[in-house]
């Protein structure tokens, strides 16, 4: 299986190429022969100088790297990314699988699934594999995007737990660089995997995307379950911790209410938190949805 791997995309998600590297060593180490897998880095100025967006000279646009991937040739004005983009582009038909690696803070690792045409292709594709995923509206141009739409190949957009360095181990790398894995391999025994980018099914409905937990006070947000876990509706998730104003002694007791408990909207999994609420309409957390396709006509 020919399999273009893409990582840097956005210049502050280190960790994601460093799950990428880490990947490259563990199928070399395996001389697996059926398996040829290439890899692109587009954003150096954005690597080096830990930046999302890139613009490597002063004359240049500052731009989202992962977000150039137009149908149309956009190489006039964009520098040095856009033209790597545009030779990728070139390329791209020579290849079955297109896989985008990113990071994100406090994120359980994923696919991030865009609700297009294609998208209950992958969700039937994920639920039988195993492959956790979250949904969501997006039609931006990213390299998935454009591999789907243009190219026809399979594509998927993985996001992993964002590492600081001093979590940068071999044994972190390599957890991160086995969900790697698991997507190819889930990607070389499927019987359809190829046909993902076939538009013979349909949008996902608005309920089957992630859901938004948003709180009703400011205050400090303690999980009661684990980033990945499994919630039914009802279930206690949360607890935000009102902070008390001013100081006060070791014995006092502070001035603040009690503690508000956030229960789960719906039966999913917990796939992003945050840890500190600063408005009363932050995220708490996204909670993914079960999506059951049977049950669901389109």
């Amino acid at each position: 299986m020919k399999i273009l791997i893409t990582a840097g995309m956005h210049g502050n998600e280190q960790s994601a190429l460093l799950a990428v590297m880490k990947y490259r060593e563990m199928i070399a180490a395996r001389d697996d022969l059926d398996l040829d897998v290439d890899f692109a880095i587009i954003n150096h100025y954005g690597l080096f100088n830990d930046q999302r967006n890139m613009r490597e000279t002063p004359q240049e646009k500052v731009f989202d790297p992962n977000r150039m991937w137009e149908p149309v040739n956009i190489i006039n004005g964009w520098g040095n990314a856009a033209s790597a983009a545009e030779a990728i582009k070139e390329k791209l038909k020579n290849y079955e699988l297109v896989i985008d690696v990113h990071n994100s803070p406090a994120i359980s690792p994923c696919v991030v699934l865009s609700n297009t045409k294609y998208a209950r292709n992958y969700v039937e594709f994920c639920n039988k594999n195993g492959i956790p995923f979250v949904a969501w509206e997006s039609n931006t141009p990213t390299i998935k995007q454009y591999a789907n739409e243009v190219v026809k190949i399979p594509a998927f957009t993985v996001e992993l737990p964002e590492l600081n360095s001093s979590q940068y181990s071999n044994v972190l790398t390599s957890h991160q660089a086995s969900f790697i894995d698991r997507l190819v391999e889930a990607c070389r025994k499927s019987d359809n995997c190829m046909d993902l980018p076939v538009a013979n099914r349909s949008y996902l409905d608005p309920s089957q995307l992630y859901w938004k937990v948003k709180a009703h006070e400011k205050g400090v947000v303690e999980m009661l379950v684990e980033l990945g876990a499994r919630v039914k509706t009802g279930d206690p998730i949360a607890k935000i911790h009102r902070l008390p104003y001013g100081f006060f002694k070791k014995n006092a007791q502070p001035v603040a209410t009690p503690a508000e408990t956030v229960i789960a909207p719906v039966d999913g999994t917990i796939m992003v938190l945050d840890n500190m609420v600063r408005d009363k309409t932050d995220d708490i957390c996204w909670i993914q949805p079960d999506v059951d396709l049977l049950n669901v006509e389109g």
